[in-house]
């Protein structure tokens, strides 16, 4: 999407027909789409769940934590997210009133073990992040959630100008797009495909399509979907989510659903229209709502028409039989 990707493969709904199940190549050969991820030459799901013997052994397709735990591959959850027992935690975390509860400040640490508004630094100690307007100059320096770092202040997300400095696709206004110079500017809304980057004009790169498995030239796209990756930032920060992981008992799709559901089927949309190709599943809007309508309306239909047939039949019989 032209934006965060929240969308996950863990389902075998999210894997389409058009999704690239062929043989691929994690150098530049081939790709593949997203919910697949390349391993020995094959684009294949994830397989939490399986059997293990080692963290080897398992694989995911989700940007989440994993581990092989008591022989089985699962997901492993960070601050805020659900849990039943502390072996659902990562690293050292404890599993307190079926939430894994962060480090706080002072803390010994490593990534993502720290709480809400606190990140692991150099030190390896939980510190709190920068807030908004302060300085994000210094080493290792992480603005708050919600937040980032432009011109040596933390911002908030899609509130930079054309013609500002931005640092990623969350930076700048509607209708703007942060570009390889890193600068916000008025973004194009068509695509190309390519297969090496001198098919691409102005250095543009030629990159791998998770969603189709195919191959375009990466031009600054409009992201149409800020308003609803806005609100769903929003919401990560109101619920004190650490991350926007979407796996099933994370602090994000226990919290966010509704507000992740909509920032992706908005993306899935807008992919349909860019890459002529897109495929529905349970965080890129599920099955459409009006088509679901549409379903209820014409099974009530049927119903009434076999209820009215079967009534005039039997009224028919009776007229038959008084004769």
């Amino acid at each position: 999407m032209p934006g965060r990707s929240f969308l996950r493969g863990e389902d075998d709904d999210c894997i389409g027909d058009q999704l690239n199940m062929n043989g691929c190549n994690v150098s530049n050969a081939s790709c593949c789409a997203l919910g697949l991820l390349c391993l020995e030459g094959e684009c294949k799901t994830d397989n939490m769940g399986d059997d293990c013997n080692n963290t080897l052994d398992c694989h995911k397709t989700i940007a989440a934590p994993y581990d092989c735990v008591s022989g089985e591959c699962q997901y492993v959850y960070g601050p805020g997210d659900s849990c039943s027992s502390n072996s659902d935690c990562m690293g050292s975390l404890n599993c307190t009133g079926s939430v894994c509860v962060g480090l706080s400040v002072g803390m010994t640490c490593t990534a993502g073990q720290c709480g809400f508004g606190l990140s692991c630094n150099a030190s390896n100690m939980c510190a709190n992040d920068v807030p908004q307007g302060g300085d994000c100059t210094g080493v290792g320096a992480v603005c708050y959630p919600g937040t980032f770092c432009s011109g040596g202040k933390c911002v908030k997300y899609f509130s930079i100008a054309a013609g500002g400095s931005c640092a990623g696709f969350l930076a700048c206004e509607t209708g703007l797009t942060c570009a390889p110079n890193k600068t916000c500017v008025t973004a194009t809304t068509s695509i190309s495909s390519c297969s090496t980057n001198s098919d691409c004009n102005n250095g543009i790169v030629c990159v791998c399509s998770q969603y189709t498995g195919e191959f375009y030239c990466a031009d600054p796209l409009w992201n149409p979907c800020s308003d609803q990756e806005s609100d769903l930032e929003s919401c990560l920060v109101d619920s004190n989510c650490t991350t926007a992981y979407g796996s099933p008992d994370s602090c994000a799709y226990s919290n966010c659903y509704s507000d992740l559901k909509k920032s992706n089927s908005c993306a899935c949309d807008d992919l349909d229209t860019i890459f002529s190709s897109c495929f529905y599943n349970t965080y890129c809007g599920g099955f459409p709502v009006w088509a679901i309508i549409v379903i209820i309306i014409v099974a009530i239909v049927l119903v009434l028409a076999i209820v009215l047939l079967v009534f005039f039949m039997m009224r028919r019989r009776r007229v038959y039989d008084s004769i």
